[in-house]
């Protein structure tokens, strides 16, 4: 094993959603393309906006995904002390200091400088301050930031990076009621925990400047870093539509609820199998050649972090659909039951579905579906009589074609041999003895075995169900 340690690091202030899945695809790939290890933390020092509830669908999205981590996860709010000893040896060796400034005086400091036309920031009055501190407000802790100079380092994805410090602030590290912040304890973490590697979103890049200084100032070597682009998704308007200029170029922008920045969760409940989202994620930003389908232990072996773009990526459903569609084609029967198991475990009628359904059956609908969860609603009609669509059957069935109707039911009753093509062949010929054109018969059959107006074809439908099951159904327009 190598020495590489990546680490995916999740904040528990909502639901795990496709850039964070992306993240920990990236930081596995590297792990295991790397020989290394992939680590998980959850980052809940934010106790004001962490929920607990949040971590179990985190954790549940991520094995689902088969993003399983190395060792235990590390949670941060079980850390408090060592982050707090990480504060205290800044403090000693003059990289850090107390700061007494209370919420008013900031607020009125950060009043003038706007009124001045300047950009509001600390001002640093408590950074070399000899006088003594007051009692009644108690202090939060400030990053001596040095004054001169510039913080650079290598991006493996965008590149050289480089800030002037005198544009950073004296940030804080400890807030005045003694919990840590994020640069700190993340900084502090991925040293204890000799992370090589840090793989995010490119929101963190003015972050790592900031981590870089605690890990030199802590003694330790800063990581590498590699920040990726964020994803895009169609704009939508009001009702939905995509925005599209005048010279019928659509709109992208941030992913947000509305366009597709759900929980990650809501594609497995839809019924994309993990391994089609794992291969559209990892085609978000990176690509190898022209190929657009491999399973993922593929990509772990051509995954490379100088071969992610810069540039954003742009969120896609009907691609996704796509290659779902191609990835349960792939899949051998035992798989796809399983993942159609996985699906939606919370539904108690899933898995006599999966288990009763016939591969024969899958095998008519299969072609048809993009999803797990429209494969199930393509096929539940082989288990279940569907419900009488009158409104439906009425349009297919009239004055013009009953006679002709009840001429098939008597010709199948009678079929000699029960096969997919004898049946069209009597389809056919009660068709033309009554002048009629194929689908005057084929819809009313369809609407009865299926209760839809689209289905593989009849025939073959009627030969899956069996003779008795067939004329049972087709005799429903009796009552109609």
């Amino acid at each position: 094993m190598s020495d590489v340690r990546a680490r995916f690091a999740p904040s528990p202030t909502g639901y795990l959603h496709l850039g964070g899945a992306r993240t920990a695809l990236f930081c596995r790939a590297w792990a295991r393309r790397n020989k290394g290890e992939f680590l998980l933390r959850i980052e809940d020092t934010d106790a004001a906006r962490s929920r607990e509830e949040f971590v179990a669908p985190i954790l549940s999205a991520l094995e689902w995904l088969g993003l399983k981590w190395d060792g235990e996860p590390v949670f941060q709010s079980a850390r408090r002390e060592f982050y707090l000893r990480a504060a205290a040896n800044l403090l000693e060796s003059g990289a850090a200091y107390r700061c007494y400034c209370g919420p008013e005086e900031l607020a009125k400091m950060r009043a003038e400088q706007t009124a001045r036309g300047e950009n509001p920031r600390y001002d640093r009055r408590w950074r070399d301050a000899q006088t003594p501190p007051p009692r009644d407000i108690p202090p939060a802790i400030r990053f001596k930031t040095p004054l001169d100079g510039a913080t650079r380092f290598h991006d493996h994805v965008k590149g050289e990076m480089s800030v002037e410090n005198a544009e950073l602030d004296d940030f804080v590290i400890v807030r005045a009621d003694g919990t840590p912040t994020y640069n700190l304890a993340c900084a502090a973490d991925d040293g204890d925990m000799k992370i090589t590697h840090v793989i995010r979103g490119d929101d963190h890049v003015m972050n790592a400047f900031k981590q870089i200084l605690i890990h030199r100032a802590l003694g330790g070597d800063p990581p590498a870093f590699a920040h990726l682009p964020m994803i895009l998704s169609a704009a939508l308007d009001e009702s939905g539509a995509p925005i599209v200029s005048g010279d019928g170029v659509a709109r992208y922008e941030r992913m947000s609820k509305r366009n597709g920045a759900v929980d990650v969760n809501h594609y497995r409940r839809e019924g994309f199998p993990a391994s089609a989202l794992l291969n559209y994620l990892a085609r978000l930003s990176w690509s190898h050649g022209d190929e657009e389908f491999f399973p993922v232990q593929e990509f772990y072996g051509k995954f490379n972090l100088d071969a992610v773009q810069k540039s954003p990526a742009r969120f896609d459903l009907e691609k996704l659909r796509w290659l779902s569609r191609e990835h349960m084609r792939e899949m051998n029967y035992k798989d796809l039951r399983r993942a159609g198991r996985e699906m939606r475990p919370e539904d108690l009628g899933n898995e006599s579905f999966w288990t009763d359904i016939r591969d024969a059956d899958l095998a008519l609908t299969l072609p048809r579906a993009h999803t797990l969860l429209e494969l199930r609603r393509e096929s539940e009609f082989f288990l279940h009589r569907p419900p009488g669509d009158f409104a439906l059957l009425q349009e297919h069935l009239g004055e013009d074609n009953r006679a002709a109707f009840n001429d098939l039911r008597a010709a199948l009753a009678v079929l000699p041999e029960w096969k997919a093509e004898a049946i069209k062949s009597a389809m056919n010929n009660s068709a033309k003895r009554a002048g009629l054109k194929f689908p005057r018969l084929g819809m009313p059959m369809r609407t009865l075995l299926t209760g839809a107006g689209e289905s593989p074809d009849i025939a073959l439908v009627a030969a899956a169900l069996g003779r008795e099951e067939t004329l049972a159904r087709l005799r429903a327009c009796d009552d109609s």
